[in-house]
């Protein structure tokens, strides 16, 4: 997982029992297995299972920096969801905020 988001693989902890607090919606994957070289969380090993809930969802602590942004990403930070949020752009490699003006 941290690999795929751009930062180092040593050094993660996974985290178990919802610690960052249960999800909405479906329960999409179980028994998640990845050795850290996946580019997409779908390449690991994984079951379609529907006896989950959101009790045992799972969280990561990812180590080290996260990989520099490229010129003219956009992302949204601070919502409460990934669909909201203080726009920002990556230039020569920094994020930097919106104004709007």
């Amino acid at each position: 997982i941290c690999s795929a988001l751009g930062f180092q693989r040593e050094g993660t902890i996974s985290l178990l029992s919802a610690t960052y607090g249960p999800g909405v919606g479906p329960v999409l994957l179980s028994n998640l297995h990845c050795i850290g070289t996946e580019s997409n969380i779908t390449q690991c090993a994984y079951s379609a299972n529907t006896l989950c809930d959101h009790s045992t969802d799972a969280g990561v602590i990812c180590k080290g920096a996260n990989a520099p942004c490229v010129d003219r990403d956009v992302r949204l930070v601070g919502g409460r969801v990934r669909s909201e949020g203080r726009v920002e752009i990556c230039y020569n490699g920094v994020w930097g905020t919106v104004c709007d003006d």
